[in-house]
């Protein structure tokens, strides 16, 4: 399934437009049961601000996420990020 990239976001109300649009486009599931794959939203303040793919790894759960000042794509700990406060599914995935 291809998610549909909306033409524009509005500079100022990007936060709840993104996560209008994972909304629209994908299932909402209890934050506490998550599986491998699933996608976190974490905020920041009261705005939410960065999305990941949440995983555990050798035990420990994990986020996989675009980490902006690393300028790569990388793996770590949840623990400092705390526990999302939304998560996703597509819908196809049981």
């Amino acid at each position: 399934r291809c998610l549909r990239e909306p033409s524009q976001f509005p500079r100022l109300s990007a936060y709840s437009g993104h996560f209008r649009h994972l909304h629209n486009q994908l299932d909402i599931m209890p934050v506490t049961d998550w599986k491998n794959g699933n996608i976190g939203v974490f905020k920041e303040s009261a705005f939410p601000i960065h999305v990941g793919f949440l995983s555990v790894r050798d035990g420990v759960p994990t986020v996989i996420h675009a980490h902006a000042r690393r300028r790569q794509v990388i793996e770590e700990a949840l623990v400092p990020y705390g526990a999302p406060f939304a998560v996703f599914t597509f819908p196809e995935v049981l």
